[in-house]
This record gives structure tokens, sequence and C-alpha cells, in this order.
């Protein structure tokens, strides 16, 4: 209904007496204009979507991130609040913001944090240094431009909710929430890369602006895909449910290996199991402080890329369980590992966490 209108009537049994009664308001039903509906739920599942989006892609990247993921959200939460503010003046934000978040991620891929291994040994995070700018740089930029960054589609979501009823306002910003964090969902289980994301986002930003401001933001964002797409393309890089993953084939001592990090952090080494038997005797002392054991079953939880499954198929085990939640690393031990522990017949290969394998299994 109209702003002007301030009752309804509906004609009841006394109609016949050219009377009628009137409801409050607050009760008339509404009838929105669609078109600011339709800007609320970009806005809303643009708002999720990028901040699920920021958290994931700056913490694989900026390894201080991903150990205080809740830094960039604290940054969302700023930009989102002052994205309502915003809303309230005659000026906007909305239109730089394209270009504010291809140089937050042009910036991070130039210069990510990371920590490199200096050996293929088992290594110790208090004796590694990181790579790339100082946290002290880094941390206070990426703050202020995240908070920059969501205030755009927040603006967007303050400036509907002024032309709607609350209730209205808030059902449809729940629905685009809900739109935002399941698609990024979808597309993490689904294992899609970064540059997937970036043309999402760059989409959106396209339909919500328009004249100049539509084109400036399709350059923008066109700039940051290319950016992703470089990072999607490089060789060993790929994404799972859960991490960043880059694997390498290296030659340490004259003998192949192939390290994985995930994150920018070192995370396993796939070698030969008699290779890193002899040269790390610890991964069997399981099996020497157990000689009666005649290992007829087997379960490794946290199974990666089957090092672990390649050492206990080599001492005998006749049937392992091997449990890991990231089913892509389990692709990697699959594809590369020199021993091919996972196509053993003996292997059988749960992709879940431990914890639940554990509760859901006798």
């Amino acid at each position: 209904m109209a702003d002007g209108q301030a009752t309804s009537t509906i004609p009841d049994r006394t109609a016949a007496a050219g009377r009628s009664w009137r409801l409050p308001a607050d009760v008339v039903p509404e009838r929105p204009d669609y078109e600011i509906v339709r800007r609320l739920i970009l806005g809303s599942a643009l708002m999720l979507f990028l901040e699920l989006a920021l958290i994931r892609w700056l913490g694989s990247n900026v390894v201080h991130l991903s150990y205080f993921s809740n830094f960039v959200l604290l940054g969302s939460f700023l930009g989102i609040g002052l994205g309502f503010l915003i809303a309230r003046r005659p000026w906007s934000l909305l239109p730089w913001v394209p270009g504010i978040l291809a140089v937050l991620v042009i910036a991070t891929y130039l210069a990510p944090v990371t920590i490199d291994r200096a050996g293929d040994q088992i290594i110790y995070f208090t004796s590694l240094s990181t790579s790339g700018p100082p946290a002290w740089l880094v941390l206070p930029l990426i703050f202020i431009l995240v908070a920059a960054v969501l205030a755009g589609p927040a603006e967007v979501v303050g400036r509907c909710f002024a032309d709607l009823r609350p209730l209205t306002a808030y059902r449809w910003d729940l629905i685009g929430s809900l739109i935002g964090i399941c698609s990024f969902t979808l597309m993490s289980f689904l294992q899609a890369p970064s540059v997937v994301w970036g043309v999402v986002v760059t989409v959106i930003f396209f339909v919500l602006l328009s004249n100049w401001q539509r084109w400036a933001a399709l350059a923008a964002g066109l700039a940051m895909v290319a950016c992703l797409t470089v990072e999607t393309i490089t060789p060993g890089i790929s994404w799972s449910p859960y991490y960043k993953i880059r694997v390498q084939d290296k030659v340490m001592g004259g003998l192949p290996l192939t390290d994985i990090s995930v994150n920018g952090v070192p995370h396993q080494i796939m070698r030969a199991a008699a290779q890193r038997l002899m040269e790390e005797p610890q991964y069997g002392f399981p099996y020497q402080r157990t000689p009666g054991n005649p290992l007829n079953n087997v379960l490794i939880i946290g199974a990666g890329s089957g090092s672990d499954v390649a050492i206990a198929l080599s001492k005998g085990a006749q049937h392992i369980d091997a449990v890991d939640i990231d089913p892509r690393i389990m692709e990697i031990g699959l594809e590369k590992n020199p021993d091919h522990p996972y196509s053993d017949p003996r292997v059988t290969r749960h992709v879940n966490d431990g914890r639940a394998f554990l509760e859901s299994s006798d």
C-alpha cells in the first residue's frame, strides 16, 4: 500500500446498512516495490557471500589470518555498520567498492604472507619465520579495506530498509542472506576455485550499479578476476572445502618427494614409506611397541595423503580404515603417493571428521 494510505476499508455484514469497518495501518498487507525487494535480496546475498569469501581467501594468502579469521569477521562487522550509517547520507560509497576490492585482492596476491619450509624434516612453528610484509603493516590495512568493501553492499541493504516496512525488510534480508551463505557453501563443497567467487561478486556489483558506475565496476571486477585466474591456473594450486592447497614436486637428498602446503603453511610430505621410516623412525614406533598385534584391523584418523597408511601396509596390516576430513588431500594421495596406498584393496577410505567417524562407527 502507498505511504499516504493509512487504512483499508473492508465490507462486512453491515455493508447493507451502508456502513464499513477499517483495519489499522500496521495491519494492512503491504505491496512492496519489487525493484526494491530485488535490490535488497541482491545486496544481502552479496554482503554474506563477500564476507565468507574474504574470510576464506584472505586466510589462504595471509598466514596470520588462517589462525585469526575473526580479524576479517570484525572488519566485516565494522563495514556493515558503517554501510547502514552511510545509507542515511545523500552520498554513496558503493560505486568505489569494486575498485577497493580489486586493490585488496591484487595487493594480497602479489604480496602474500606464508611460511616456507626450509627442509623435509618435521617442522616446529616456533622456529619458523614468515615471508612477505610484516604483520603490523598487513593486518591494519586488511582490516580497513575489508570494512570499506563490506560497507558497499550494507549501504544497499540500508537504503532498501528505509523504503520498506521493518518486518518486510527483515524477511527479504533474511532470504538474501541465506542465498549468499548457501551459495558460498555449495561452491566450497564443490571445490570451486577462487576465480568463480570473483566472477559471482563482479556480476552482482554490475547489476546493482547503473550508468558509468556499472562499467567502472566491471573494469575493476575484471582486473580482480584476472588476478584470481592467474592464481587458479598456477600449477599445483587447488581448493578443497577447507583450504587452498599447493602441491610441489621436489628432490631432496637425491630422492623425490611431494610437498603439500595448505593456506601458506607446510602441511604434509609424501615420499616412499621405506625412506620415511629410515629418516624419521618415530613413524614406526607404534608398530615396534605392539609386537604381538597381528594388525587385522587398523584405524588411521587424519590419514591425509596416505603416508601413515603406506607405513601400516608395509608393516603387514590386513585392513585399514583411513579417515580424513579433506577429500582433496585424499585425492592428491590417490594420485601422487609413490606407494599408492589408497589403491590397495585392503584400504577403505572415509571422508569424514575423525570424531564424527568414531561416534558413528562400531
